[in-house]
């Protein structure tokens, strides 16, 4: 994703968090900023950001559909302030959870070998026991 389409789709977001209503993205949003987007742009946007469940739109098949921001979308804008922050919270967030996923599965390996080293002493310490009361009882013996 480039930063001109995460410009675009931030401008959508901001502005339905400052006009909480159902509204266009070119006739209500970018025509007040006299910038014309493509079709397929507005489409591309739009379907990009209902699937992140940041809006919802109310003609999905029109080309210029009503759409508006549920509590998700009102939230993102009020935690992160704009749409690159949030992207970048996101991205962070999924780094972390693969990082914890690896660092997890370490744990597990080395809980495997810990056991293992475990049950290796354990054997040692119940043959050295036996072969030292042995020794006793001959020298007593």
């Amino acid at each position: 994703m480039n930063s001109l389409d995460t410009h675009f789709k931030d401008i959508i977001l901001r502005h339905l968090y400052r006009m909480p209503q159902k509204q266009r993205i070119q006739k209500d949003i970018m025509s007040r900023l006299d910038t014309v987007l493509l079709p397929v742009q507005i489409i591309s946007y739009r379907k990009q950001l209902v699937m992140e469940g940041l809006i919802t739109e109310s003609n999905p098949d029109e080309e210029d559909s009503p759409i508006e921001a549920p509590p998700k979308g009102y939230k993102v804008i009020q935690l992160y302030g704009n749409y690159m922050d949030y992207v970048k919270a996101k991205k962070k967030e999924a780094s972390l959870s693969r990082e914890s996923q690896k660092m997890q599965q370490k744990y597990l390996k080395l809980k495997f070998v810990c056991t293992i080293i475990t049950i290796i002493l354990s054997i040692l310490s119940f043959i050295t026991g036996i072969l030292l009361s042995d020794r006793i009882q001959n020298i007593l013996g």
